[in-house]
């Protein structure tokens, strides 16, 4: 999910990836077969960043891999953002950073290379009408 603060900043979670060997940089996000889709964004964003958002937007569903594998990722946009403590399993080592100018460098810059996050952050620049 997207969690987009008033002044136009954003969260990103970054966290050591064991199937790339490396720590990423990512938008909050998680999975779960047994929650509906936004109940689980819910749960996420509050877990990973200590975020609860009082206004959500559905940006719909991809296909991230649709020739490999078939998982469906939804894509959701928080706002209206207020801190929690977050609640990280033992095992995971999250750190959460709010950014504002930093993103389009990064992205630019091939820091931030989650092909998830890179496709919510296209459809919500394009739907903002800045794609």
């Amino acid at each position: 999910m997207l969690a987009i603060e008033d002044d136009g900043s954003i969260h990103l979670v970054r966290q050591y990836r064991p199937t790339v060997g490396a720590a990423m940089s990512r938008l909050p996000a998680g999975a779960s077969r047994k929650r509906p889709p936004l109940e689980a964004a819910r749960r996420e964003l509050e877990e990973e960043a200590g975020l609860v958002a009082r206004e959500w937007i559905s940006l719909g569903a991809i296909w991230p891999l649709d020739g490999v594998v078939r998982h469906r990722i939804h894509h959701f946009v928080a706002r209206g953002l207020s801190p929690r403590a977050t609640a990280h399993e033992t095992f995971e080592d999250i750190t959460v950073h709010r950014l504002r100018d930093e993103l389009r460098r990064m992205i630019a810059g091939g820091e931030l290379v989650d092909g998830v996050a890179l496709a919510l952050l296209a459809r919500w620049a394009a739907r903002e009408g800045e794609g």
